[in-house]
């Protein structure tokens, strides 16, 4: 292309930058020193043809100055840098404040100052980059995705120089992030902005990181603020559409009108599929569709900001303070494990005190991948599946062994680095043995049995025998959970689904032979259930019964997608159930769902602080409270815990059923499983997520 532009030609310029950074990325490869000389070269003759007045001119000075730092990173030669800098400036004096360019060149200017500093220690160089930084980020006329990268940079270049401004970093790129999901127009498009974004690798960590900065800073409550906001941020948002506006009626009926209106059309949009056609006019399509949200999503945001001006209204929809969240351990202590490369804490709340926070020197990010690596081997070394075909009848005495070493040691690792040191704190709280706990975990922990960590050895110390452990994806979610509905008196409307053989299995294939067994016994228990199972299981079916009853029992294949995340399901008898249907569908009638079927609390290992699973689908759609599983269950096991926790419920009869004692009926069924020596993988999969 180069070639068939000689000199003179207009776009010569444009081809010379082109090719540059081709050579620059094969340069980033191989390590040529020759092609990254040839890339500066092009680049000068590219800044050549756009003298001062020219409109690229300040491009071809950012590309020529990144191109010099990078040689400046392999020789280290002073000079080198000094001219990058210098280049930099000019191309931040082309864009004046207003300039949508200006973040961008703030950003590169200040990255260069920092590694300045780097090596005179001059604190007014470190200074200056931070403030070029915080003016970046905070630019609205720049664009968002160049305004968050600013962010992400500020708060590294902050850690890096030990400035006092990390903690307001991390919290504008938490703020940027938030508004970048807001604007994006589908499920799809959001969740693509946490996990297939270019920062995406920044942004995964970040709400932990800032809640560890905060931490260093003695903020503990700021640090739960923190994680708040930058976790489970796709529910979030839902919830904000649908967010009580009794306060707002009260003082403004026409933006109380005006913001449903907005807030019920921004919801249908995000929940549809913009995914469009591959021709002209589905392209244009989804176009359209993206701009129309975009435009509904300013709107949105303006009605908010005038909600915001009224008496008394200026916190509406902002972040929650602790002393709204802190009401998560109003019923028990709620334990957040917050784990950052920059350190690791578990973060008690209870009694309404200020947060204790425990240090957790060994748990690192890459020792808790390490331990969910170790239990992958561990569950894989055991692939019985449903089918009721189990290592410990025989079938591989030394793949049962080797699986049941690999759990002992996950487990063991989870006291010793997590739980131990929350247990002595939470007796010397006086908290008593066989309360109800609900952990909140980060990072790969989400994917981990925290509930059943000990030592399985006889007289050797197991958390379940210390207190009932549930779990809630973040702290805003067990309030909702709380507060969603009244239980309702009278026997609950139990709906029992089964599907043995879902639509597309031939043969014995995927057969679940243990699910006409598990709805009997659980009818046997609970006489008036509506029994809903194969033929008569059908996707319609279901999503006519579910909004009609309280409880709902699940059992059948289970599925989470790690490709798309809102498609895991449920094998219904004709075609799947998925997250992005469940939470369509209206249920403010629900109490308590237990999911009988694989993965359905496994979650998307690419966004594991979202929550992204069946389970947690299913109480942002209004369940209070449910029983799922991290991994496979085995079919045969399916009977027996049904029977063993409804008989537990229902024990005193209908009228007496709350569904808040799940925890304590998980509890039962699986220290009843431990007692008849199943396996630990067997029975540890289970958790309660919840009130």
């Amino acid at each position: 292309a180069l070639e068939v532009r000689p000199p003179g030609h207009p776009d010569r310029a444009a081809s010379l930058n082109n090719l540059a950074n081709a050579i620059r990325t094969r340069y980033s490869v191989d390590g040529d020193r020759a092609d990254l000389e040839t890339a500066i070269g092009y680049h000068k003759q590219a800044l050549e043809l756009h003298p001062p007045g020219h409109p690229d001119r300040a491009a071809s000075l950012n590309n020529l100055a990144n191109a010099i730092k990078t040689r400046y990173s392999v020789d280290g030669d002073r000079a080198d840098l000094e001219t990058a800098i210098g280049y930099h400036k000019q191309a931040l004096q082309l864009h004046p404040p207003g300039h949508p360019d200006r973040a961008g060149s703030l950003s590169n200017l200040a990255t260069a100052i920092v590694t300045r500093y780097s090596l005179d220690g001059d604190p007014a160089d470190r200074d200056k980059a931070m403030l070029f930084l915080e003016e970046a980020c905070s630019r609205e006329y720049g664009h968002l995705t160049t305004r968050l990268r600013a962010a992400l940079n500020w708060k590294t270049l902050a850690l890096q120089c030990a400035h006092s401004s990390s903690l307001q970093a991390h919290t504008a790129a938490l703020q940027l992030l938030d508004t970048l999901v807001t604007i994006s127009s589908s499920l799809h498009s959001q969740h693509s902005q946490i996990t297939e974004h270019k920062l995406s690798s920044h942004i995964r960590s970040l709400a932990s990181d800032a809640a560890a900065v905060a931490l260093d800073s003695d903020q503990p409550q700021r640090a739960v603020e923190l994680l708040e906001q930058g976790r489970g941020i796709l529910f979030a948002q839902l919830i904000r559409y649908r967010t009580s506006l009794d306060d707002v009626q009260a003082a403004s009926p026409t933006l109380a009108a005006e913001f449903k209106t907005l807030s019920r059309q921004l919801e249908n949009s995000v929940k549809q599929d913009h995914a469009g056609g591959m021709d002209g006019h589905g392209q244009a399509s989804r176009e359209d569709s993206i701009n129309r949200h975009k435009q509904l999503a300013r709107q949105w945001n303006d009605t908010i900001g005038r909600i915001r001006l009224l008496p008394e209204l200026d916190t509406f929809l902002k972040p929650p303070s602790f002393e709204i969240v802190r009401r998560a351990a109003d019923e028990g202590p709620v334990i957040i494990v917050n784990i950052s490369k920059l350190r690791s804490d578990a973060i008690i709340l209870h009694n309404g005190e200020e947060p204790i926070v425990i240090k957790l020197p060994g748990l690192t990010p890459r020792k808790v991948f390490e331990i969910y690596q170790r239990l992958q081997q561990a569950l894989a070394a055991s692939e019985g599946g449903q089918d009721g075909s189990t290592d410990n009848e025989g079938t591989d005495e030394g793949k049962g062994k080797q699986r049941a070493a690999g759990i002992d040691e996950v487990l063991r690792h989870l006291w010793e680095l997590v739980a131990q040191p929350v247990v002595e704190n939470l007796e010397k709280l006086g908290v008593p043995r066989g309360s109800r706990i609900w952990w909140c975990p980060t990072s790969w922990l989400c994917s981990l049995p925290l509930h059943a960590a000990g030592i399985y050895r006889p007289k050797q110390p197991k958390l379940p025998d210390y207190f009932i452990s549930s779990r809630t994806t973040t702290l805003s979610a067990l309030i909702r959970a709380r507060k969603s509905n009244s239980i309702q008196a009278g026997a609950p409307s139990v709906l029992a689904v089964g599907v043995s053989r879902p639509a597309g299995r031939d043969g014995t294939d995927g057969i679940l032979p243990c699910v006409g067994e598990e709805l009997r016994r659980l009818a046997k228990q609970v006489p008036n259930a509506v029994v809903v199972k194969d033929a008569d299981a059908s996707h319609s079916k279901i999503v006519e019964q579910l909004p009609v009853h309280s409880w709902v029992h699940l059992s059948c294949h289970g599925h989470q997608d790690h490709l798309q995340p809102f498609q895991s399901r449920f094998r219904l008898q004709d075609r799947p159930l998925t997250i992005q249907e469940i939470i369509r569908i209206d249920l403010s009638n629900a109490e308590f769902a237990f999911l009988s079927a694989c993965h359905t609390a496994a979650g998307d290992i690419r966004a594991l602080e979202e929550g992204l699973h069946l389970a947690a689908a299913m109480q942002f759609a209004g369940f209070r409270g449910v029983v799922g599983t991290l991994w496979a269950m085995h079919d045969i096991d399916g009977p027996d815990v049904a029977e063993a926790f409804y008989k537990f419920m229902f024990r005193d009869g209908e009228e007496g059923v709350d569904p808040k004692d799940a925890a304590k009926g998980l509890y039962k069924v699986t220290t009843a499983l431990r007692k008849k020596s199943i396996p630990l993988d067997r029975w540890i999969n289970f958790i309660h997520i919840g009130a």
